[in-house]
């Protein structure tokens, strides 16, 4: 993924995974494995990372590898976002 590229994440809530979608083609950019069943997603200011809340955890994801940065487990996150500086 390059930051050019305008993605938008579609979580079609029949199975758990997330789907980048670039939005000029409408192809899949990249799955990340996890949490599409959850309430609540957000990007950072800068594209790097992707943030789920839902079902009892916070997820972070670098879009660009796929990778899980961090998941931590809550009683139950409703919202998921970034302050505006990514931190």
């Amino acid at each position: 993924l390059t930051r050019s590229q305008v993605i938008v994440f579609v979580a079609d809530g029949k199975s758990p995974d997330i789907h980048l979608i670039e939005v000029a083609s409408g192809q899949t950019a990249r799955t990340l494995e996890g949490e599409g069943s959850g309430l609540a997603f957000s990007f950072s200011s800068d594209g790097r990372y992707l943030v789920g809340a839902g079902q009892g955890r916070v997820t972070i994801w670098e879009p660009a590898t796929g990778r899980v940065v961090s998941t931590r487990r809550f009683a139950s996150p409703n919202a998921a976002m970034f302050a505006p500086r990514g931190h």
